[in-house]
Formats: C-alpha cells, structure tokens, sequence
C-alpha cells in the first residue's frame, strides 16, 4: 500500500510524465561502456576479434584498431578455446561458470585472468578480471564448503525473520562488505530493509523504506536476468567500446548479462549520496519473479573476485529455495483455514435451507474466509449486508461503476479512491473492495470490504526524486539525504492475497449454485403446479421405468389419488392393454430417439378412454436419455361429440339437398307460366305489363342459378371417396375452350404458361375452382382493354401451385377475406351478374383438401388467384 512521491518542481502533467519516462526508458543495458577492472571481447562464433573495450591497450600491446579482425587464437590456447566453448553451450550466467586463463602482457609479464564468456545476439561476449590469488574461496573445495555449510545452517531455522538475518550476516562474512542488506519488494515495487547486517560505527536502515523510483522498471528488468551486478569503484571512469560500430547496421551490443557492463550515471550518483565507494547486488527470485535484493555496500572501492561472488550467488538462489518452502507453508496453513470455512459454508447451503437464510445465519464464514469487514451480497435487484459496509448508497454507485467500467471477473482494490472516481461515505471508511459476479450477465456481485489502515511508512530519505532540466529535456535526479523520513499513508488496506481472491471465487461459485437451486427448486414447484392444472394426463418415467413425476389429472383420471406413486414401476401401477400400449410405445420412442405420436382406444378399470398421446424423450447434459414424458389428451367426450356433429351436419347436408331440390319446381313454374302469358298476351300487354314480366323472368332464373349453386356447396365432401389421378392439362382445355365459346369472351386472350401436372383430385372439384377462378377473371374485366388471364403451375417440396392471373379491375386488400365467404359480394346486380356462391365454394373444396388460397391484387391492374394443394393428401 506504499505510494512514493516526486517532487513536481511546477512542472505540468506532460512534462513530469516525460521525466519519468525517460527514467524508467534509459536502454541501461545498452550503454557502450564498461567499468575498467576487466577487459571485454566482441567475437564472431570462430572467435575472430569484432570489438574490444578501449583498455585493451593496457594488455595486449598494439593499437586497438588493429586487433579488429585478429583471432582470439594469437593470445590463447586452443584448449583454452575450447572450454569457453563449453561455457557458451551452456546458455546463461546464473550462476557465473568462470575459467581461468594465462595471458602475457605487452611487458612481457604472465598474469592469470579470470574469464567469463556468454552470447548477446550474433556475437561471443568473452569478459577477463585479473585473477587474485589471496582471495578469500579461491579454491574449489573451500568454495563448495561454505556452500554447504550454509545449506545445512539453513535446515535449522526456524521462522522466516532468522532467515532473512542469516542470509545477511553469511554473505557479509564471506564477501567482507561493510553492509549487507535484505531488500524486499512489495506490490508497487517499493522496497523495504526487511534485514541487516554492518559495522558497528554505521547508521542502520533496517526497517526503512525505498521508493520504486530508485530502481525503476529496466533496472528490474536486468535484476531478473542477470542475477548478481558488481561495482568495485563508484567513482570508476568507463571504458567505451572500440570501434564504434560493430556492423554495417551499426547494432549497439546488448551487455545484460555482462558483468563489466557500465552503470546509469544516475544510479552512481545515487550510490554517492548514500555515500557508498562499491556495491554489490544479488537478486532473489521467487516463481520466476523478483522477489528482493541482497544489497552490499562497501566505505572504500572494493573488488570481490568470480569465485566469491559464485560463492553468494548460489546461497542466495539455496535462500531463495528455503524461503519458499516458508512462505509455501504460511499459504498452505492460510489456504486449509479458508478451505475449512468453505466446507462450513457449503454444509450450511443445504438444499433445504434457503439462500436467504443461510446467509443471514452464516454470513460470518464468508468474512473470515475473505479476511474482510464487511460484505454486500446483491442478487436479482435485493441487497445483503453483513459486517462493516459504506453507505448503501454508495454500494449502489459501486455496482453501477462496476457494470459500467470492469469487465473482468474479479476486481480488487486496495484504494478505492485511487481506483474509481468513488468517493467513500458512512461511518464504516472502507478503502479496499474485493468484487465477483455472480450472474454471466454481470450484474448480480458479492463484495466485501476492509477498514482502512493509517500506516506510519519510515523512508530513507523523502521519497522525492528532483527534477533537474537539461537541452534534452527533464531528468529525475536522485535525492541527496537518505535521512529518516516519516510520512502517514491514509485511504488505504490491506492488499488483497491470491488466497483471498481464490476464496472469493469459491465463495462466489457456492451462492450461483445455490441460486440456481433455489432457482430450479421454485421453478420445478412452479412447473408442477402448472402440470397438475393441466387437463392433460402428463408423467415422466426414467429410462428404468420408474414413475419420476405425474400430474393430478392423470391420478384422477386412473383412480390412483390415494396411492404413493411417485418411484414405482408404471407396470405395477398400470395393467393389461394400457401397461401394454405404454411399453410398447417407450420402446418406438427409445429406439427412434425423437417424439412421436399415438392414438389409442382402451378400457381402464372400467372406464373407456380414446388418448392422444405425445410421448419424447429427455436428454442430461452429456446428451443421453434420461426419461420419457408422456402427455396424453382423452378425447372419448370429443369424439363423441365429433360424431353428434357429424350426424347433424349430414341432416344439415341433407335439408340443404331437399330443399334446393324441391325448390327447383316452383321456380320451374314460374318462368314457364310468365312465358306462357308473354306469349299469349303479348298483343294485349302495354310496356309496363311487358316490364313487369321481364322483371320475373329475371328473378327466376336468378333464384334457378342460386339454387343451383346452394346445391353444389350442401354436397361438396370428399369423404369415405377415393379420390383419382387427373391430368389437370385436359381438364384446363375443356374450362378454357367452354369459356371461349361465350360470345362475351370472343375477344379475351387465356394463356396456360406452362404444362399442368397429374394429380390427386376430384375432376368436378378442380373443374369448379378452375372454373369459377377464369370466369371471374374474364367477367370482372377492364373496359379500357382486352382482358387477358394467365394460368401457370409451380411447385415447392409440399405443395401443388395453380395461379390464375388477370388485368382486370383489381380488389382493395381490405376485401380480400370478404370474397371467400358465402353470399358476399363487391357489387350490384347490374353492374357484375354472380351469387356470391363461386369463391365460397372454392374455399371449401381447397378446405377439403387442406389446402390454401391466396390472393393478391391492385385496383387498376389485376388480381391474382393462388391455389395450393398438397401432394401427399390427407383426408380428414
């Protein structure tokens, strides 16, 4: 929770953010330069010699241009040679694998070096320091002891505080600095002196804090790789590279894992402040990450040679291990704690309890589980609080912030003032907020909160970095006092752990699922209650033949109200023909793993019953058959009245033929006694009388049409018939020549557009359709041109479509129900003759058939008639 300052100098944002910038960008592992205590070769793979460092002349005598394309081979032996290879081959310098090599100097004096060599890019970083045979582990076996006698000291302590203070007072002790720190980095990459170890006359800085800003983000980035740095002299001079350009593209070399490479002129003057003559860092790793420093620092220059720092290199990666076994153990210890609050809480969100009120019984494992204050739990729009919370209104803006801008499944905050634009309120100052969906729609959350926590941070020095101005721009410059500095950091919590976020995830899974129980429990009581109000007989059975569910009605309707019958066999609750058709109709089902349809007559415990029933299977998650519904529809008292309404309609049928039949004779004897009298009294009759016979000739032979028609509708039925293949193409020329024929339609254009097709109907019924369509066409024709009909065919995958197309006088849409209905008609008598018989009857004989007729028709342009039959004929 540890935020560092920098001194802002009345800079603007832009500005101070270009300092910082260009700290955290200086390319340090690129900087052209080495310290002087070595020598540095840049080799291509036969070591032929690319760069050197400008020293080189202090060595090997020539001048250093010369040496550019020179073998390594001049100077060293090829056995010699060989083993950098084998260095080389094997990758990295961590730890440091180091030779030793004998070179003559241009004075004629053979001195031993020490010699490291790794690749960077396309070329062999081969790096020499003069070998001190006095120092301390030079020898092998005295290597490897100390080594070892660290490891097993290791073994024997006992909590992570005596580490850390072990760590320091060893590499102190074989390394000879006059101070040995412990840095460790917390989440924002501060650091803090967590151990110490130094000469008695110096000031401590145990306990004190670092600001990220003294090793920014490259800087880091080497510790990471390179994992030990070594700066004898502070003071030290650089030493650049010759030539300048390694290439013709002029590649500066990468020197990250070089151990001579040149330090930031910031961080020299840094180490000055503090007052510090040589460093040494050694970094310490944990999950592949950076995890702290072991700092060294020394009042005078100070050379600490391969072999020792081997030596603190390896006790620290052991260090490194042990603590992870420590911390392992403290998570391990955390983790079972909250996994034992878990499985409480898991136990109390039984099924018989309800989400609502476990919560307000258990609310309590869901805080110690998080390590949290409080906690709000917000399902379906309703809101639950336990503990130390905001405001409600707050939380209510937090969800809504949450919605509107996280779209993560887990948002943490240490400082929800720093992370929202969020303003706390209440008497409960929360500073950290932990919060998990618990909807995929995001909108439903747990979130839990902690207090604030005032902490008193004691810096090395203000953690302020100055702001210095050059021509280049702003640069941070370190702080000159590293004098104690106390700063109190407020809006802050505890940070949120990895085993806290996981326990809220867990925590957070368990309520979903006890929300879809609920969910589920309240919709299964609601589907049984929608099943027993159905009318249907309705029961599902498992694959078994267990009775898993059934409906009051099919309780009632079997006499089984009184008998427990949920979990039984259907063989020992249903006998004879009914447990016969229900095995026999599982089995289909089973085998054809799709619904299907059945209609049976049976008799049960005396009662008769005709059922409908749609029986499909259900299918688990893994896609199997679990169970069988059955929903059957008793239609006895249907059919019965079916049968009634059949009878009636036959009588109907029947009334209707007899009276259009006898009605015939009458209508016969009118117009033949009205022409008897025209003929007889033709001399004697004046123009009324005349008038008033044709009025009735008119009226008869109107009423001898209606009746006709009338007759035609009562009879039409396509039962109890079978129904022959017709070749409607003859059956369309004999319509089309009849129409012809009329004198009135000598001039009417009829095309067929396509050949007609064989099909299954009555020959009068699609004569009559055909019929009643083209005369229609033709009566009802513009008078402004010749009228034309157009009689085509198509078809789909189900259907028969005839078409019969006019360019005629057109029908508004708002009639196009009206024509189909018997006796309707669009107009007068002396405008268009008809009964208002012929589209009805086409309507029903294309209900006959299951059929369907379409219309469609502008005023002014014509109307077109669709007809579609099916092919495959069903009859009712």
């Amino acid at each position: 929770m540890v935020q560092a300052l920098v001194a802002r100098q009345a800079l603007s944002d832009e500005e101070l953010k270009k300092a910082i910038d260009g700290c955290d960008q200086e390319p340090i592992h690129i900087p052209g330069s080495i310290q002087p205590h070595g020598f540095l070769f840049a080799l291509s793979d036969d070591f032929e010699i690319l760069k050197v460092s400008a020293n080189i002349t202090d060595l090997i005598e020539g001048n250093t241009r010369d040496l550019i394309g020179q073998n390594l081979s001049t100077w060293i032996t090829k056995d010699k040679i060989g083993e950098l290879r084998d260095i080389v081959s094997e990758g990295s310098l961590n730890p440091i694998r180091y030779t030793t090599l004998e070179l003559t100097t241009k004075k004629q004096e053979t001195h031993q070096f020490d010699a490291v060599m790794h690749r960077s890019g396309e070329v062999l970083i081969l790096e020499l320091e003069k070998h001190n045979p006095d120092a301390k582990i030079v020898h092998q076996q005295d290597f490897y002891q100390e080594v070892m006698n660290f490891s097993v000291q290791l073994q024997k302590v006992e909590s992570q505080t005596n580490l850390y203070e072990y760590l320091v007072e060893e590499v102190r002790k074989i390394t000879g600095f006059s101070r040995v720190k412990l840095y460790r980095f917390d989440e924002n990459w501060n650091g803090q002196i967590i151990a110490e170890s130094k000469e008695l006359h110096m000031s401590s800085y145990l306990g004190l804090h670092f600001p990220a800003s003294d090793i920014p983000k490259q800087a880091r980035q080497l510790y990471s790789k390179n994992y030990l740095r070594l700066i004898p002299d502070v003071s030290f001079a650089p030493v650049s590279m010759m030539p300048d350009d390694l290439d013709s593209h002029k590649k500066p070399i990468d020197l990250s894992f070089s151990t001579l490479r040149s330090v930031s002129p910031v961080h020299m003057e840094y180490l000055k402040n503090i007052g510090v003559e040589a460093s040494m860092s050694i970094s310490l790793m944990q999950n592949n990450k950076l995890w702290g420093l072991v700092a060294c620092h020394h009042h005078t220059p100070y050379h600490i040679p391969y072999p020792v720092r081997m030596a603190t290199e390896l006790m620290a990666h052991t260090f490194s291990a042990f603590l992870s076994n420590f911390m392992t153990a403290d998570e391990e210890s955390e983790k079972s704690q909250k996994e034992s609050y878990m499985r409480e809480l898991a136990v109390a969100l039984r099924p018989n309890k309800s989400l609502v009120e476990t919560l307000k019984k258990k609310h309590t494992l869901i805080l110690q589980a998080v390590n949290a204050d409080g906690v709000i739990i917000h399902l379906e729009g309703k809101y639950f609080a336990f503990g130390l919370i905001p405001e409600m209104s707050f939380c209510h803006r937090l969800i809504k912030w949450l919605e509107d801008n996280h779209n993560e499944q887990v948002f943490a905050s240490e400082s929800i003032s720093r992370d929202t634009n969020l303003a706390v309120q209440g008497q409960a100052m929360a500073s950290g907020v932990l919060a998990i969906p618990v909807s995929t729609e995001m909108t439903d959350y747990v979130i839990w909160f902690r207090q604030e926590q005032t902490e008193e941070v004691n810096w090395a020095g203000k953690p302020e970095k100055n702001i210095t101005e050059s021509e280049t721009g702003y640069h941070l410059t370190p702080r000159a006092s590293f004098k104690r500095w106390q700063e109190n950091i407020r809006g802050y919590s505890k940070r949120w752990s990895d085993n806290d976020i996981q326990a809220a995830n867990n925590i957070s899974k368990l309520l979903l699922n006890k929300k879809y129980e609920d969910t589920l429990k309240q919709k299964g009581q609601d589907l049984q209650s929608i099943l027993n109000n159905s009318n249907a007989f309705i029961y599902i059975i498992d694959t078994d033949g267990k009775i898993m569910t059934i409906n009051d009605a099919a309780l009632e309707a079997f006499d089984l109200e009184d008998r427990a019958v949920a979990g039984q066999h259907y063989k020992d609750i249903f006998h004879g023909e009914l447990a016969q058709m229900m095995e026999n109709n599982h089995a289909k089902v089973l085998g054809q793993q799709k619904s299907m349809t059945f209609e049976k007559d049976f008799i049960f415990n005396g009662k008769e019953f005709h059922l409908i029933t749609v029986k499909f299977p259900l299918y688990d998650t893994s896609g199997d058959i679990y169970a069988l519904c059955s929903m059957s529809t008793d239609i006895s008292k249907l059919r019965a009245t079916e049968g009634e309404l059949k009878r009636s309609n036959k009588e109907l049928e029947r009334m209707a033929f007899i009276a259009s039949h006898d009605l015939q004779e009458p209508i016969r004897m009118i117009a033949n006694f009205t022409q008897l009298l025209e003929k007889e009294y033709a001399g004697q009759l004046e123009g009324r009388g005349r008038e008033y016979i044709e009025f009735t000739q008119n009226a008869a032979s109107r009423m001898r049409d209606l009746i006709h028609d009338l007759l035609q509708y009562s009879r039409l039925n396509i039962e109890d018939t079978d129904i022959p293949i017709i070749d409607t193409q003859e059956e369309l020329n004999v319509i089309i020549q009849q129409a012809q024929d009329m004198e009135e339609n000598q001039n009417a254009e009829i095309v067929v557009m396509n050949d007609m097709p064989k099909i299954q109907m009555k020959p009068e019924h699609f004569n009559s359709i055909m019929q009643n369509l083209i005369s229609n066409a033709l009566k009802y024709r513009a008078p402004e041109r010749k009228p034309k009909v157009e009689v085509s065919y198509s078809q789909s995958d189900i259907n028969h479509e005839f078409s019969v197309k006019d360019n005629g006088i057109g029908i508004k849409k708002e009639y196009f129900e009206k024509i189909f209905i018997i006796f309707q008609r669009l107009h007068k008598n002396d405008e268009y003759e008809g009964t208002g018989v012929g589209l009805a009857l086409c309507q029903r004989i294309i209900d006959q058939y299951n059929g369907k007729a379409v219309v469609q028709s502008e005023v002014g342009k014509g109307s077109a008639f669709t007809i579609l039959i099916p092919k495959n004929l069903k009859q009712d």
